[in-house]
């Protein structure tokens, strides 16, 4: 799996850490308006090492702190 988009899914921290493990040559993900913290990004960030695009407007349970991870895993990101 390359690519994926969970937008206004009820995607939850435990969902994409579980895509983290199990999709390691992800290249792109969606996950805008999902419930997710800084602990998801903090999962993509250790195993989504080919992760070039990221999106996820709208997931308010994001931090700043996410921002330097996202900054080291992907080439474009978009919150």
């Amino acid at each position: 799996l390359q690519s994926l988009d969970v937008s206004s899914c009820q995607v939850t921290d435990a969902g994409v850490i579980a895509v983290a493990h199990a999709c390691p040559a992800l290249v792109e993900l969606n996950i805008s308006h999902c419930s997710v913290t800084d602990e998801a990004i903090t999962a993509l960030g250790q195993r989504a090492d080919r992760l070039e695009s990221f999106t996820c407007v709208g997931c308010t349970g994001l931090t700043d702190a996410s921002t330097p991870l996202m900054e080291l895993f992907t080439r474009h990101y978009d919150w």
